[in-house]
């Protein structure tokens, strides 16, 4: 399926092919490592090095999102080899399988694979969309007026630091690194002040294109990312409201218990928010992997409600069991236990 595409990431290299077995949470078979063959705990590990988002879990999505599979494109520079780096796009290809099977005692086995290639993909057929946005705060003394550069950051080329804006109150900023010119890939940055004299460095940071990311700098420090959002991003299914007006400011954030808890259709998930600022709510199996992220941008300070369906990112209801939600907002974080039972 994956080369037969003749609108997808045509590979250029090598291929090779992995098993997953869902049902007993391991990786069967992965043809990456011939010499080992894999058969281990599927937890996600390897990140994309341009959004930090874990590889694997991209890959199930892919393989969910439809009936015949998917492409997923990540960003991962190899370790092994001295060729590799992470502005070359990889691609992959993964499908799901799913069905029975008779044990021996007759009753059913389910059975719940996904196979999957990986390959090389080529740059130019890598949709390009808009530039990087960057929303930036420089955390530290004198921090206002300064005015903070970026560059690509590329193995063997000098830096060339084409995008630039001034800090205004608190640190802030925001640019646009241009879509002809900039790509996703690692950056550096720089500030100076009125004096010219260079008072930040920072390197490895990682920004995609189509996203805008939110990073925090420190003088005399390093570089964060604390949020990425896609600019052709659709309107979330659930939208968080208000919960009780927007008069309302609570005392403190956090977390409220969802109601019902254990549910078997939808829970409501309640937050409070005592000052504005970005906010992130996700849903999280008992493993760790993210399946649902119900809230990630800005909000005003207040009291929110949002209704998760117990079903992933790609509309598909999730298993019973117990899952965790993690807000982050703030000047902190907080989790929960919803527990689901159908």
């Amino acid at each position: 399926m994956a080369l037969k595409d003749p609108n997808g990431p045509w590979r250029h290299g090598s291929v090779y092919l992995y098993i997953l077995d869902i049902v007993s949470n391991v990786i069967t078979f992965h043809a990456a490592f011939p010499d080992r063959y894999e058969y281990r705990p599927l937890i996600p590990t390897v990140t994309d090095a341009v959004t930090g988002e874990f590889i694997l879990s991209q890959a199930i999505e892919a393989a969910k999102g439809s009936p015949e599979g998917g492409f997923v494109l990540y960003y991962f520079d190899d370790p092994t080899d001295d060729t590799d780096n992470a502005d070359v796009p990889k691609a992959g290809y993964a499908r799901q399988f799913t069905g029975e099977r008779e044990r021996e005692d007759s009753t059913a086995l389910p059975i719940n694979f996904i196979v999957g290639s990986g390959f090389y993909g080529r740059a130019a057929e890598v949709a390009t969309g808009p530039g990087p946005v960057v929303e930036a705060t420089v955390l530290g003394d004198a921090v206002e007026g300064l005015d903070v550069e970026f560059s690509r950051a590329i193995a063997g080329r000098g830096s060339d630091y084409a995008w630039s804006a001034v800090t205004y109150a608190a640190g802030l900023l925001s640019l646009t690194i241009s879509s002809a010119d900039g790509a996703s890939g690692y950056y550096r940055a720089r500030a100076t002040n009125a004096d010219g004299e260079v008072v930040g460095r920072w390197s490895s940071i990682p920004l995609n294109k189509g996203r805008r990311q939110a990073l925090e700098l420190t003088l005399g420090g390093g570089a964060r990312v604390v949020r990425v959002i896609s600019l052709a991003a659709a309107e979330p299914v659930v939208a968080a409201k208000p919960a009780f007006g927007a008069e309302a400011v609570p005392e403190a954030s956090g977390l409220a218990p969802n109601s019902p808890n254990p549910f078997n259709s939808a829970t409501l998930i309640t937050y409070h928010l005592s000052s504005p600022g970005p906010v992130k709510l996700v849903i999280y199996n008992v493993l760790g992997q993210p399946v649902r992220t119900l809230v990630d941008e800005s909000r005003a300070a207040g009291s929110y409600r949002v209704k998760w369906d117990a079903r992933d990112e790609m509309g598909a209801l999730l298993s019973t069991g117990v899952y965790i939600a993690s807000l982050s907002y703030p000047g902190g974080m907080q989790t929960q236990r919803p527990l689901y039972l159908k």
